[in-house]
């Protein structure tokens, strides 16, 4: 459960954040970065086609595309067996699977925040293609945090190879587990893409509030495929509108 200080009264809830406005040219935009002039081309004659086959065949494409164009490998899933880390936390850990590169990307630009103001971490960053798409938006600092030390590696050596370029500022993987999470003094943005069951999120919520309390500043939670989005339905967040079931959008209710 969420801390229970008296908040003050907080913001309408349609302020928080609104995800639904969507623009064609950014759209486009990302997917030229992301896939190139090639890569767009073949995903959209695809599409014109209907040569797309089932969701999961179209996404592995989709997928090998970009990490082809980036030059990094963070298309193939990896079951939670495979995980490696602890077993204690991976009793509680989702398989790895990439988070639509297009769809993030354009996710993470609509927030209505001024990126360099703002500290962005991914929990349970897997093998770190959203600290990639992070870190090409002027963000202060990237931090991804991965329990697996197979997929942190593995998220290094892709930030190492990879040629998206960087506009934060500093970006790093750390080895580690979510709970344990040092949040930076300034603004925060904080990506999950359903990384963890209930148990480990509620205890990352708790964490993360309790920061907030001490040190009141902006905080934004994006979450992907939200299967535990009751941790965050409380007093304490404010959801902003998606449009859309795949993604959900909180913003914490400052203190004054």
């Amino acid at each position: 459960m969420s801390s229970q200080v008296a908040r003050s009264a907080a913001a309408p809830l349609e302020d928080a954040c609104d995800l639904r406005r969507s623009s064609p040219l950014q759209t486009l935009r990302w997917m030229l970065t992301l896939y190139g002039p090639i890569g767009t081309a073949r995903l959209v004659l695809a599409k014109l086609r209907g040569q797309t086959g089932s969701h999961d065949a179209y996404a592995q494409w989709r997928d090998a595309l970009l990490d082809r164009h980036l030059n990094i490998e963070t298309a193939s899933p990896v079951e939670v067996d495979d995980l490696g880390g602890r077993d204690d936390v991976r009793a509680h850990a989702v398989e790895y699977r990439p988070t639509s590169g297009v769809e993030a990307a354009a996710a993470i630009e609509r927030l209505p925040i001024d990126p360099a103001a703002f500290h962005f971490l991914d929990l349970g960053c897997g093998k770190g293609r959203v600290v990639q798409l992070a870190a090409a938006l002027p963000f202060a600092t990237v931090t991804g945090v991965e329990f697996s030390p197979e997929l942190a590696d593995a998220a290094r050596e892709n930030l190492t190879r990879g040629r998206l370029r960087q506009r934060s500022g500093p970006c790093r993987i750390l080895t580690g587990d979510a709970r344990a999470t040092d949040w930076p003094d300034g603004p925060l943005v904080v990506y999950l893409y359903n990384p963890f069951g209930r148990e480990i999120l509620t205890a990352v919520e708790q964490r993360l509030a309790a920061s907030l309390i001490a040190n009141p500043r902006p905080c934004y939670v994006l979450y992907a495929n939200p299967q535990q989005r009751a941790v965050f339905e409380t007093p304490d967040w404010d959801r902003g509108e998606t449009g859309d079931d795949w993604w959900a959008v909180y913003r914490w209710r400052e203190t004054p």
